[in-house]
């Protein structure tokens, strides 16, 4: 039956892009760790990026019915690498919605923290994280196992991907979650 052959066409091809994103993390891992990363850092004016960024990833949580809200508190020039920095807030948006609750907005939100920092946060209401396991996420492979989450796919490696672009940029990356509340992660980065 063609239909059938469109199915398993179809496993094959989610299942060979999922392969190709753990590679290109993997890969990505391994030459940050090998310092062989050379970031292309402009100034960018922090509240237009983050607009040009949330609008392009508004459509992530459609199926969960999740819409994506912008906040900018204030405004500070930062100097990253576009296309690194976003990938680190597909990233932390994508989990967002992996662990978000259904038709829970995500707030993305900016601000200046001091003359030096500034806040880039991603926001989600969802089960939180263990407090255990708030040491453990940022480490290769790590996952966590609760039944809900299992099916979710994934091998562990998108926060530590996030961790190196933090690190990269000369920033850091924070996480705050209270038990079937809130769960803030934050890039903090240099203005």
């Amino acid at each position: 039956h063609p239909q059938e052959y469109i199915e398993i066409l179809k496993s094959n091809y989610e299942e060979t892009i999922r392969l190709i994103k753990i590679i290109d993390n993997l890969f990505f891992i391994s030459k940050s760790d090998n310092k062989l990363i050379s970031l292309e850092k402009h100034p960018s004016d922090a509240s237009e990026y983050l607009a040009q960024v949330v609008n392009s990833l508004r459509l992530i949580g459609r199926d969960k019915k999740i819409d994506l809200l912008l906040e900018v508190k204030s405004d500070a020039v930062i100097k990253v690498d576009g296309v690194l920095m976003k990938q680190a807030l597909l990233n932390l948006i994508d989990n967002a919605v992996k662990y978000g609750y259904e038709e829970r907005p995500i707030l993305v939100t900016g601000e200046k923290i001091s003359e030096s920092e500034y806040k880039i946060s991603i926001i989600n209401e969802g089960d939180g994280i263990p407090e255990e396991a708030k040491q453990k996420i940022f480490d290769r492979f790590y996952r966590l196992e609760s039944s809900r989450n299992r099916k979710t796919g994934g091998v562990g490696l998108g926060l530590s991907v996030v961790n190196s672009i933090a690190l990269l940029h000369g920033g850091r990356i924070e996480v705050t979650s209270a038990k079937n509340e809130k769960t803030t992660f934050s890039l903090i980065l240099p203005v």
